[in-house]
């Protein structure tokens, strides 16, 4: 479990509060939209989420993303 708690550690350093929120619901297979409607966003401000943390894990897709979230992935960038 170590290794799953360091990745969740650079994880939060990486990723600013709100990103992580928006991480944890992609990773439950809610797209763009529904991440808008569960946390009162336009669509298009989660879109714009979604590509700074795309480019904080450099991931991408949505599914890599989540992968290096989960640590299947490395995270590349420090």
């Amino acid at each position: 479990m170590a290794a799953a708690d360091d990745v969740m550690e650079r994880l939060r350093a990486l990723l600013s509060p709100r990103e992580q929120q928006i991480m944890e619901l992609l990773s439950t297979g809610l797209g763009a939209r529904q991440i808008g409607q569960r946390l009162r966003l336009s669509e298009k401000t989660v879109r714009n989420n979604l590509s700074n943390i795309y480019a904080k894990l450099d991931a991408r897709s949505g599914t890599d993303a989540v992968l290096r979230r989960l640590g299947t992935t490395p995270v590349l960038r420090t």
